[in-house]
């Protein structure tokens, strides 16, 4: 995954397809015990607790397809199919068809766990063979089962107990990335960097090609892309599967006191029949996110599987700029952190670097042929690559440094004697860690990274609930 920053603000072209979806079960639902299907590396497996409403399709006896409406898109997906109270038959016979080396069943106790191929949750058409089995030639699959989708969630690296540095670096990494994109946390949505009226900025921008064209960006149109190297227009991302649909009628934004028009936080604007017609992609949020694939994939994986979010029926792909609505300020910390997740803490170097630098807290230590910590998180952010520099490099590891100082020394503080007696002040809570509660605390960290600062887009209780929602139980 690309990424790119101009003059504070970055550029992410499109999340990987991961075998993960962030956060934890959906809020507000009865959860089924996913404990009891789900250990070792499937130990985060939640599922929606309302089973799918299923149709059985008959190929012969007790083979068959399973056809259901899934509620989002996954292609680690596994079904939870269990028998319904009262009824007679066993389905621990359960088998995939023999030719299908990708699927599997595993018998759990009465109930069975089956794992798809990953092609399976490419649609949101479920439709794939099942045979139940020796054990159901008189049941109903209709009626008689009741089929549960289940999902593993993205965490974020945080186990306070066995790696309290590594937790405390990889949080710090984040938020000095975030500070770097969003202007110290000035900003939520990416703001225009060309004026016609404001001197600091430039009239225009043109792009210069390698075969001699240009591409000129200018306040008309800056909405479809503001990339000075190669002017990739942001709507045009639609690499993954989970894209929104880009539409020419959509519109967002233009703050010029037109009639009708939506007030945002910035000038970039999208209108049918404009110059910036579909441009409606810019980046949004503590990271950026930007482009149809991200808001997309973001959509899927975090916002359709939140209670709240979707009770609201809150569509980022009918309007990208709800990611920074003031209803919603969890959204511009979850966007961040849910590709914090799926492709900076995904790279191959991710582990080995941050293990690195938490040996002595050196910012250039680096593991094998993996650039040092501070500045390969920035690559991942600004640029898709681990190895790749940056655009404004010593700012954010600047940024880093500072907040991992701080953090340390509040660390050392905890780890000694002095602060038995010192508990943390009501109303601090933020990880449920209590170490690290207390280090983000005594660090003051919400004024260390800025976020409190006069005018800021972002609040530190929301990062804290954001944060909470993707910490594996500690």
């Amino acid at each position: 995954m690309l990424s790119f920053i101009f003059l504070g603000f970055a550029f992410a072209e499109s999340l990987p397809a991961p075998d993960f979806t962030v956060g934890a079960a959906p809020e507000g639902r009865r959860r089924i015990d996913e404990s009891k299907y789900f250990t070792g590396a499937d130990a985060n497996y939640v599922c929606f607790d309302t089973a799918v409403e299923h149709t059985w399709v008959e190929y012969w006896q007790t083979s068959g397809r399973i056809d259901f409406t899934a509620p989002t898109l996954d292609t680690s997906l596994k079904l939870v199919i269990k028998k319904k109270a009262g009824k007679s038959g066993d389905i621990t016979k359960i088998h995939c068809h023999a030719d299908d080396a990708s699927c599997k069943a595993e018998v759990v106790g009465d109930d069975v766990v089956y794992s798809p191929a990953a092609w399976a949750g490419y649609s949101k058409a479920f439709a794939y063979y099942i045979n139940f089995g020796s054990g159901a030639t008189d049941m109903d699959f209709n009626n008689d089962v009741e089929i549960f989708y289940c999902y593993k969630p993205a965490l974020i690296h945080f186990d306070a107990k066995n790696d309290l540095k590594g937790t405390l670096a990889n949080v710090a990494g984040f938020l000095a990335q975030a500070a770097w994109e969003s202007g110290d946390f000035l900003y939520c949505e990416e703001q225009m960097h060309v004026s016609e009226t404001d001197d600091d900025l430039p009239k225009e921008i043109v792009v210069k090609f390698d075969n001699g064209s240009t591409y000129t960006i200018t306040p008309d149109n800056a909405g479809c892309t503001q990339r000075s190297d190669d002017a990739a227009l942001y709507h045009e991302l639609t690499q993954d599967h989970r894209k929104c649909a880009v539409t020419t009628d959509m519109k967002v934004g233009d703050n010029k006191a037109k009639v009708g028009d939506v007030t945002t936080g910035t000038n970039l604007f999208c209108k049918e029949g404009s110059e910036a017609e579909k441009c409606c992609w810019w980046g949004r949020g503590a990271l950026q996110t930007t482009g149809p694939s991200n808001f997309g994939a973001f959509q899927n994986d975090v916002v359709d599987r939140n209670s709240v979010y979707a009770k609201a029926s809150l569509d980022l792909c009918g309007n990208p700029s709800l990611l920074c609505s003031d209803d919603y300020k969890d959204l511009r910390w979850e966007s961040a952190l849910y590709y914090w997740v799926a492709s900076v803490q995904n790279d191959a170097c991710f582990d080995p670097a941050l293990k690195k630098y938490a040996e002595a807290f050196d910012v250039d230590a680096v593991s094998g042929s993996c650039k040092a910590f501070a500045a390969g998180i920035g690559g991942m952010v600004n640029q898709g690559e681990w190895s790749k520099h940056a655009h404004g490099e010593d700012g954010r590891i600047e940024r880093f440094t500072s907040l991992v100082t701080g953090l340390k020394d509040a660390m050392d503080l905890y780890e000694s004697a002095d602060h038995v007696n010192e508990a943390l002040p009501a109303g601090n809570d933020c990880t449920g860690s209590d170490e690290v509660d207390w280090i983000f605390w005594k660090a003051g960290l919400e004024s260390l990274a800025k976020i409190d600062v006069k005018g800021s887009a972002y609040a530190w209780s929301s990062f804290c609930s954001s944060l909470a929602k993707m910490i594996p139980a500690q």
